[in-house]
C-alpha cells in the first residue's frame, strides 16, 4: 500500500478551551505543551483516495519536550492533568492487551509471528495478527 511516514514536533500548545473526553469534561488550564519528536504515519487506499490507517504518537527522543514517553492524546492528557496510564505501566498494558484482540484499533506491539526472527523476543504472543487485525 502507498505509505507516508514522518516526524512530527507539537511545540506550544495551549489548553484554553474545555477539553471534552465523552463522560469527562476538563476546563481549559492555560497549561502548554511542547511533545518530542514522535513518528506518524498514514497508510493511503488509492482507489478510495481515503486514509485508511494512522499511527501517531511513538517518541523517539523523550528527553526532548516536556512529556516525556508521552506523545499523542497521551501527552494532552499529561498536560492538561487527566488520567494518562504510565507508558510501560499495569494499566497500559493491559489496555495495549485488550486493544491487540480488537479489529480495526491501533496495536502497540507487532505480534511476534509478524516479526523477523531477530526481533522476535520484542513481539507480542496474544492478540491478533497484522494480517487479521484490519478490515480493508
Amino acid at each position: 500500500p502507498n505509505r507516508y511516514w514522518s516526524v512530527i514536533r507539537v511545540n506550544g500548545g495551549a489548553h484554553t478551551g474545555e477539553l471534552n473526553m465523552g463522560s469527562t469534561k476538563v476546563p481549559p488550564t492555560g497549561n502548554t505543551m511542547t511533545v518530542g519528536p514522535q513518528s506518524v504515519s498514514a497508510t493511503l487506499d488509492e482507489k478510495e483516495d481515503k486514509i485508511v490507517r494512522y499511527t501517531a504518537g511513538y517518541i523517539i527522543d523523550n528527553r526532548d519536550g516536556d512529556t516525556g514517553d508521552y506523545g499523542a492524546m497521551f501527552a494532552v492528557l499529561k498536560t492538561v492533568g487527566a488520567f494518562t496510564p504510565r507508558p510501560g505501566g499495569k494499566t497500559a498494558r493491559f489496555l495495549n492487551m485488550v486493544g491487540s484482540m480488537m479489529k480495526d484499533f491501533p496495536k502497540g506491539r507487532s505480534h511476534v509471528d509478524d516479526l523477523p526472527e531477530k526481533w522476535s523476543t520484542m513481539g507480542r504472543k496474544y492478540g491478533l495478527r497484522s494480517k487479521d487485525a484490519w478490515s480493508l
